[in-house]
């Protein structure tokens, strides 16, 4: 039985053993390439590699001759603007100035309530009254005629309508005092009932405080001829006081174009 790992006889010839290497070939390397491998930082690489793009405008010298141009002359048309409203607000005030100054004053002289009666009936409060009041005018300037159109005088106490008079249109040369007679009333009108009850509480105490209204047109005639036509004319006397009256004070009533003033 042939031993297994032999080769059989018939087989084919046999290679000869490779010689083993020298000294010196046992110590030669074969020279081999190395690769290094390193991380590298994608993003700040791909940053560094692509700068930012940079939008650049171009304005040329005309552009920039137009652009200061227009401020200029925004700035030239805001002065010249401010300037001309501040001139007209100081004219408005003077003329303001003058015809105040050229308003008659009011006085009044006397006043009297000759009726005041509160009833009640079916829970409606009921008032009727009667008052008299006289007002002095008095044109103080030399230089111009005052001419009064139709005036409306209401009179009341703590909001409550005491009546309404008038005064026929009237003409006051310079220096002059017209006296003006107004008589004011209401009969069986609706009241509040507690403010109705109050007014007839002081009216039996002699301590009714009276306010007076005068509303109406009013025109300046100058010497050389000019006129200034229908301005309007408010005269407020307030929280006037009969006892006061009585005793010979005359209340400087406050006369004025516009309420507001």
């Amino acid at each position: 039985m042939a031993t297994s790992g032999l080769p059989k006889s018939g087989s084919g010839p046999i290679r000869p053993l490779s010689k083993p290497p020298s000294r010196n070939q046992s110590f030669q390397r074969t020279p081999s390439r190395r690769v290094y491998f390193s991380e590298v930082d994608t993003e700040n690489q791909t940053h560094r590699e692509m700068p930012p793009k940079q939008e650049v405008y171009w304005e040329s010298t005309d552009d920039k001759k137009e652009s200061r141009g227009f401020r200029l002359c925004c700035a030239w048309s805001c002065l010249i603007g401010g300037s001309v409203v501040l001139v007209l607000l100081l004219l408005g005030v003077l003329l303001m100035s003058f015809l105040q100054g050229a308003l008659p004053e009011f006085r009044i002289m006397s006043l009297t309530i000759n009726k005041l009666d509160v009833v009640t009936k079916d829970q409606t409060t009921l008032l009727t009254s009667d008052v008299q009041v006289v007002i002095n005018a008095t044109n103080n300037n030399g230089r111009y005629e005052l001419s009064y159109g139709a005036l409306t005088v209401d009179v009341s106490s703590q909001n409550v309508a005491l009546g309404m008079g008038d005064v026929e249109p009237f003409k006051q040369e310079a220096h002059k005092m017209s006296e003006l007679r107004i008589k004011a009333a209401v009969k069986k009108a609706a009241v509040d009932g507690d403010a109705a009850n109050g007014l007839e509480w002081n009216f039996k105490q002699k301590q009714v405080p009276i306010d007076v209204a005068v509303r109406g047109k009013i025109s300046i005639k100058f010497k050389e001829g000019r006129e200034l036509n229908e301005l309007p004319l408010v005269v407020l006397c307030s929280n006037l006081d009969q006892n006061e009256i009585d005793r010979g004070n005359q209340p400087k009533c406050r006369v004025r174009m516009f309420t507001f003033l």
